[in-house]
């Protein structure tokens, strides 16, 4: 008859990491959804980098923001309502950065930039510096 060997119970450190991973885990993909059901962000098909984009952020970028800032929905410098989330090449007219995204007021050009592989801007809409 085959001993069964007792099995070690898990520790309180092994716990505690796998609360804390399912904890950020769940908020990362809160903060997911609740920045992809905002208006402002309009789909541009066919970008993507290692797989990602605004509309696909990565989870794990997304639990390290710890005071994530809403998506914009309206301009603070116009008040117009007509903020999209573009791709630089629509902007700037080439690629720039390793996340080459930024949300933009269609009626005055405000912009804010959005994270590294995520779609939570890094600030509010500014307008953009007169030359």
């Amino acid at each position: 008859m085959p001993t069964q060997t007792p099995t070690k119970p898990p520790s309180a450190r092994s716990i505690a990491a796998q609360l804390r991973r399912a904890e950020g885990e769940a908020r990362a993909q809160a903060l997911i959804t609740e920045n992809l059901s905002k208006p402002a962000m309009a789909h541009n098909a066919g970008y993507s980098i290692r797989g990602k984009s605004p509309w696909q952020p990565s989870v794990t970028a997304t639990a390290r923001i710890v005071d994530p800032l809403p998506v914009p929905d309206a301009c603070p410098c116009c008040g117009g309502h007509q903020v999209a989330c573009l791709h630089h090449d629509e902007t700037h007219g080439r690629s720039t950065g390793i996340w080459p995204w930024a949300f933009v007021c269609r009626s005055c050009g405000a912009t804010a930039g959005l994270i590294a592989f995520t779609n939570i801007p890094t600030g509010p809409l500014a307008s953009p510096r007169k030359p």
